[in-house]
């Protein structure tokens, strides 16, 4: 998330281009800079107290009131009304530079109030607009598909949550698949399937059934290759050195069966 101190220098332009008087545009853009330190340094009651001076002398200056309250509403917890802050400002487009900002911070409330269809809507409404999304919507994907993993957790119950978190996740790392957390998301793809895997088989031996005879040489073959693709795409990783572990074992596996059933 942006500091709040470049967000006072992206807000400035919209402010000092207006045709107000000079000495009332000064105190303005002093009232919001005091908003914009305080809140930087997280005194947030005395930015509230200069944002009330906005308030009171600026009233006309919806945008920039609502922007920064919802900031200070995000800092205090109160995600709600932040949430009602932010959705007001995009719905009216009352601040469009600040979109990737304001857009990003909904994210965020929506994780921490577990509104992921709210999310996922939002995120949805910016692909159909941009069609390729860019690069601030796309990391918009992974905020949403770590906290829905992380509050899926291990629950059974939840597993459709965490299927959904895995697509957001698998879909941010194919679009930006240099990205700083686009190992750890293949990676997480592949435990997932290979934890299945692991469960499927351990039936099968209690069955005391045969692995090509149920079907499942195709998937050794196809999570291997999904531990093999991490290794090349992101060698010198943590990632990639468990992968290699990890094809090594089902390589094994693959080896043992007749003629390797090369699917």
């Amino acid at each position: 998330m942006l500091q709040t101190w470049v967000l006072f220098l992206l807000l400035i332009p919209s402010v000092v281009g207006r045709s107000d008087d000079s000495h009332r545009r000064i105190l303005l853009v002093s009232e919001i800079e005091y908003v914009a330190v305080y809140l930087q340094n997280g005194e947030v009651e005395f930015a509230q107290r200069h944002l009330d001076i906005i308030k009171k002398h600026f009233a006309d200056e919806i945008a920039i009131i609502r922007y920064y309250q919802g900031i200070i509403n995000y800092q205090q917890e109160k995600f709600e009304s932040a949430a009602g802050d932010f959705e007001r400002l995009l719905s009216k487009d009352l601040l469009p530079e600040s979109e990737p900002e304001i857009c990003e911070y909904l994210v965020h409330i929506y994780c921490r109030l577990s509104r992921f269809d709210d999310a996922t809507a939002l995120l949805a409404r910016l692909r159909q607009r941009f069609g390729v999304l860019p690069d601030w919507g796309q990391d918009l994907h992974l905020i949403l598909g770590q906290s829905m993993h992380e509050h899926a957790g291990d629950d059974p119950e939840k597993r459709q949550l965490r299927d959904r978190a895995m697509g957001i996740l698998i879909e941010f790392a194919n679009a930006r698949p240099d990205h700083g957390h686009a190992a750890w998301v293949k990676y997480l793809e592949a435990e997932q399937q290979f934890e299945w895997l692991e469960a499927e088989l351990a039936k099968l031996a209690q069955l005391d059934q045969d692995i090509t005879a149920a079907g499942l040489a195709p998937h050794l073959h196809r999570i291997a290759r999904l531990y093999e693709r991490i290794e090349n795409a992101y060698p010198d990783t943590t990632y990639a050195l468990n992968a290699e572990l990890r094809f090594m074992h089902l390589q094994e596996l693959i080896d043992e069966l007749p003629d390797n059933s090369a699917p």
